[in-house]
C-alpha cells in the first residue's frame, strides 16, 4: 500500500515537471509563429 502511494506521488510530480517543460516549449513555438507573421 505504501509503495502504491509513493508511485502515485511520483507520477504527479513527474507530470508537473512535464507540464512546466511543455509550457516553455509552447511559448517558444508561439513566439516563432508571431515572428513568421
Amino acid at each position: 500500500i505504501v509503495l502504491a502511494i509513493f508511485l502515485y506521488f511520483g507520477l504527479l510530480v513527474y507530470q508537473k515537471i512535464r507540464q512546466i517543460r511543455g509550457k516553455k516549449k509552447d511559448k517558444k513555438e508561439i513566439e516563432r509563429k508571431e515572428s513568421n507573421k
